[in-house]
């Protein structure tokens, strides 16, 4: 997928997960339901992954751990998914 201006312009406004698609089309000038296609199209297109950030020190039982690792294989992505599936990492 090639993205252009509009889709950065989106891809910014995003940034703030509480802002509503009603609140970014009306500040790039674009329809709302435009806004959600392309939104959509990203996410499909894999350019444009929407996540939660936690705070892990503010659930009890958990604290931020910083683990250096030495891979034998440049699988990087599948290793990163693959630590993100163990039962204590958020």
């Amino acid at each position: 997928m090639k993205t252009d201006e509009m889709d950065i312009d989106i891809m910014r406004h995003i940034r703030d997960g509480r802002k509503s698609l009603k609140k970014i089309a009306d500040a790039i000038n674009l329809s709302e339901n435009s806004v959600r296609k392309r939104l959509n199209k990203m996410m499909d297109e894999e350019v444009l992954e929407i996540s939660g950030l936690v705070d892990p020190t503010s659930i009890p039982g958990h604290m931020v751990v910083l683990v250096g690792l030495k891979l034998s294989t440049m699988e990087l992505v599948k290793r990163a998914k693959d630590f993100k599936e163990l039962r204590s990492v958020l």
